[in-house]
């Protein structure tokens, strides 16, 4: 018991200074003539000046002029691949009756894959899914897409139309 009873007298004596010091409370308010000169600079700092107009002409950042228009070095330019037919020929009165003359005017060579992105070769060129190709018909200029590949078939599209043609390889000499 008289153990215990050590025990419990160091260690009263060890927690007394604290239990002391937690009694003693103190303000974290500082005096109000020491808070006005920090309110005096927080007023003149939130004092906003009045801003100079922004001219007329001046470009924004965040909204420039043209914004919309695609940058020329992405623009995908068109690539002739079709043969010109003699003027004389006119053209035919429908989408579809277009379509299927300038389709036959394109021959493809075969068709490859290379990185899981499909190619058919025209005319010695590799061209893939999403290339326009100008053709001309009677004088007149036509703009086709590329808009599908398979092993033996690829797609053309005129418009609103959809031609699928068959991949027929040619053998080089």
């Amino acid at each position: 018991m008289k153990k215990h009873f050590v025990i419990f007298s160091v260690v009263t004596l060890l927690l007394l200074p604290m239990v002391v010091s937690a009694a003693k409370v103190s303000s974290d308010i500082v005096p109000a003539q020491r808070r006005q000169l920090s309110v005096d600079i927080a007023e003149r700092l939130a004092r906003r000046k009045a801003l100079a107009p922004v001219p007329a002409e001046l470009t924004l950042p965040f909204s420039p002029k043209d914004f919309d228009r695609p940058d020329p070095a992405e623009v995908v330019k068109p690539v002739v691949v079709a043969k010109v037919l003699p003027p004389s020929v006119k053209a035919p009165p429908g989408d579809r009756e277009t379509l299927e003359i300038l389709a036959a005017q394109i021959t493809p060579g075969g068709m490859i894959e290379k990185g899981g992105v499909r190619f058919v070769i025209i005319s010695g060129k590799y061209f893939e899914v999403g290339t326009r190709f100008v053709a001309t018909y009677s004088n007149q200029d036509y703009d086709l897409e590329l808009v599908s590949i398979d092993r033996t078939t690829f797609t053309l599209r005129y418009r609103s139309e959809e031609l699928t043609r068959q991949i027929k390889p040619v053998r080089q000499p």
